[in-house]
């Protein structure tokens, strides 16, 4: 022990601040797979981040600043929204707003009508939601302060604890009661409570490997033939766990991030521009692959609840009684929204006795419709900022050479995944999984580095 201490007090302050980082990483990564807010592991996840958050903030540099000013910028309007919501407002102001009619009589049934009230409907929700942002802006901060060496090994951590998750499901699928969460999915989740949230995390982990960390350890040290088949024996390895959660979902999006490997392997198989025809002629192949893929996947898990059979009752989802709900009533309470956080307690206002059933619903399930009810026009505008800059990345990704890409398409397409996968359900709720999308976004806007996969080298 003492020589354990000797070393630690040898460490470099840079050095021992990236093990408190990937320390941090570690915790929000096995601790934020769940969206609810009674999760005991909440009250030590959220202290630690607030104070790595305000830490790492008060370490940030001003050119760090302006390198990644939208990012930040974004973060920070965030905050204020959440904030906003929160402000107490004098009954003459929050009594006119849309929707506060029932709020208005259950005071004046209490005879505290002059009682002052915030924007939100429900403000211990909105507290909440205010909380739980400090966990994906710790992750932000503490990954922008530091050097490049020390960002390349936090991604490498990220991946190891994104695969722990997995080997986590192939130990749950085996029949092992190693569940994090009490209240969960019926099937393997992984690290998450959520089968959704986990079959993200796996698809985001085949797009890490896929497109960074296999191209630039391994793309020069292996012939272009059998480098693809390595990629192809990867994702055929994770697949199947997308399989045996049962995300219906999640399954949908592996097959897209699949695609979307292909289209960046290709190119690259060869270190030369392909023509038009061998373009399409690989697509073609890919096609096929992905074909004889799935069926192979489908036979390893039968005789289990896999997506495919959940594929088959689509109809009977409940999410659709949900929407037609919520897109109807999302009128009433603009322009301001009903308050961030607050959808479980405003859908039940409205909630049609023939969708009345034993279990509740904690969320819209599409966070795009979610926002609108919530967040009202505020909201709206930076859902089209947000749509805006991913374009605008798209076109950067677009105009760039082909051999000449990096993290922005890792960053670009785990966004994809994550935006797809918000309009059935709420991906972005779960610490662990807000905290890859803000440093998707870094990785998609902000990181001027980029990589050489034919040299395997790192240029400016």
């Amino acid at each position: 022990m003492s020589k354990i201490l000797k070393r630690a007090g040898k460490l470099k302050p840079g050095r021992a601040e990236l093990w408190l980082y990937l320390a941090l990483l570690s915790i929000v990564f096995v601790f934020g797979g769940s969206s609810r807010e009674d999760f005991s592991g909440l009250v030590l996840l959220r202290p630690i981040c607030i104070v790595a958050f305000f830490y790492y903030l008060s370490r940030l540099q001003l050119q760090t600043i302006k390198t990644h000013a939208f990012v930040l910028a974004f973060s920070g309007a965030l905050f204020a929204l959440v904030v906003m919501h929160m402000i107490p407002l004098p009954p003459s102001v929050w009594s006119g707003l849309g929707g506060r009619v029932i709020i208005g009589d259950v005071l004046g049934f209490a005879q505290s009508s002059d009682a002052m009230m915030p924007l939100s409907m429900t403000p211990s929700r909105t507290l909440n939601a205010f909380y739980a942002l400090f966990v994906p802006m710790a992750v932000l901060l503490g990954y922008l302060n530091l050097d490049e060496q020390g960002q390349r090994i936090a991604l490498r951590t990220i991946t190891i604890l994104l695969i722990l998750g997995a080997i986590v499901t192939i130990i749950q699928a085996s029949g092992l009661d190693l569940y994090l969460y009490q209240i969960r999915s019926d099937t393997p989740a992984g690290l998450f409570a959520n089968r959704n949230h986990h079959a993200v995390a796996i698809v985001s982990l085949s797009l890490i490997l896929s497109c960074y960390i296999l191209p630039k350890y391994l793309r020069s040290r292996l012939r272009p033939n059998h480098y693809l088949l390595l990629v192809f024996a990867v994702n055929a390895l994770l697949f199947p766990i997308v399989l045996i959660s049962g995300s219906r979902a999640g399954t949908a999006l592996f097959l897209l991030a699949f695609l979307f490997v292909a289209l960046f392997m290709i190119p690259r198989a060869s270190g030369r521009r392909q023509t038009s025809l061998s373009r399409w002629s690989s697509l073609a192949f890919v096609v096929v692959l992905m074909g004889s893929f799935v069926l192979l996947s489908l036979s390893l898990t039968q005789g289990r609840t896999t997506a495919w059979s959940r594929f088959i009752s689509l109809d009977d989802d409940l999410r659709y009684g949900v929407w037609d709900t919520v897109w109807e009533i999302i009128p009433q309470y603009l322009p301001w929204g009903s308050g961030v956080g607050s959808a479980v307690e405003v859908y039940q206002l409205h909630e049609p006795d023939s969708e009345l059933i034993p279990t509740y619903s904690n969320h819209v399930h599409n966070d795009w419709m979610e926002v609108l009810l919530t967040a009202g026009v505020p909201g709206a505008i930076l859902l089209v900022v947000a749509v805006l800059a991913y374009l605008w990345m798209i076109w950067r990704l677009v105009q760039s050479r082909q051999n000449d890409v990096g993290l922005r398409w890792v960053g670009v397409a785990i966004i994809s995944v994550l935006g797809i996968a918000s309009i059935v359900d709420y991906p972005l709720r779960t610490p662990a999984l807000a905290s890859l999308f803000v440093l998707a976004a870094v990785w998609a806007t902000g990181r001027k580095r980029q990589e050489n996969f034919n040299e395997g080298k790192a240029i400016e």
